[in-house]
């Protein structure tokens, strides 16, 4: 689905995809710039507050139907929490919640959203006026994708971080020529059986693989580890890639712990 129009003298086209297999909406805007100026108005070219006031920016906005005690939850390094601050920071994610159900914004750049004072839930997108440390006034085409993503229930039991990253790093997909059928309808180069520990990266260095895992939850955490190729032994390094010691799955996670391991004998990539 889709509209356009204009916001003021701004004209901008709005996707909206729906999915049958998820309640996960995503969304892309584009507009057209021709050095409007947007957001608090001010003649001082060494503005500072204006660029902080993100409610006076162009945002996306919505009115969740949440009930009394609907508050932020804030996605930072290492600190997933909820949150009393209007401006809710992000890395990958905001949420309303009100301890029964919920609404996530997952964002690809869009670091923010805002739990405005007439209940609204909004996520700055563009800002075009001066600013101390840079001025950019907005000239051409721009567009920005975020999603919308309802729940029920309580927000930490939502798996929204997971779901977040899902949207961010969608997977890279391709298609080839018809096999036999021998691997069977999966082919996992890892099968990790943990909620709370994620994998977060996974290269080759001096002929070495690498795989990088963190606990997401702020809880302690386990990791079963098994390799597609048959048992293999892990050493453990730090985040150099400099090993330290052997270490053998299961693999134990304190809160929000990183743990870098080194593939014995897996030296597929290169």
């Amino acid at each position: 689905m889709f509209e356009t129009g204009n916001i003021g003298q701004v004209p901008y086209r709005l996707e909206m995809k729906l999915n049958s297999f998820s309640p996960r909406i995503d969304l892309s805007a584009r507009f057209m710039f021709n050095e409007e100026k947007i957001g608090r108005l001010s003649d001082n070219k060494r503005e500072i507050a204006s660029s902080f006031l993100h409610e006076e920016k162009l945002r996306y906005k919505i009115f969740p139907g949440l009930g009394i005690g609907t508050t932020g939850i804030r996605d930072l390094p290492f600190t997933v929490a909820e949150t009393e601050d209007r401006y809710i920071e992000g890395n990958y994610w905001t949420a309303l919640a009100d301890g029964h159900s919920g609404i996530a914004i997952f964002n690809r750049g869009n670091m923010g959203s805002v739990f405005e004072t007439d209940g609204g839930f909004s996520l700055p997108l563009a800002y075009s006026m001066y600013y101390v440390w840079k001025t950019a006034i907005l000239k051409g085409s721009f567009m920005y994708e975020f999603s919308l993503y309802p729940f029920e229930g309580r927000w930490d039991e939502a798996d929204l971080h997971r779901k977040a990253l899902e949207y961010s790093f969608a997977f890279v997909t391709g298609v080839s020529e018809k096999g036999t059928g021998k691997s069977g309808n999966q082919v996992q180069l890892f099968n990790i059986s943990s909620s709370d520990v994620i994998l977060s990266a996974l290269y080759t260095m001096k002929r070495k693989t690498i795989i990088r895992f963190y606990e997401s939850r702020g809880t302690e955490g386990e990791l079963n580890l098994d390799y597609l190729q048959g048992p293999d032994s892990f050493t453990e390094a730090d985040l150099l890639g400099n090993e330290t010691g052997k270490i053998d799955s299961p693999v134990r996670f304190n809160p929000w712990q990183i743990r870098t391991l080194i593939m014995g004998n897996g030296n597929f990539g290169e």
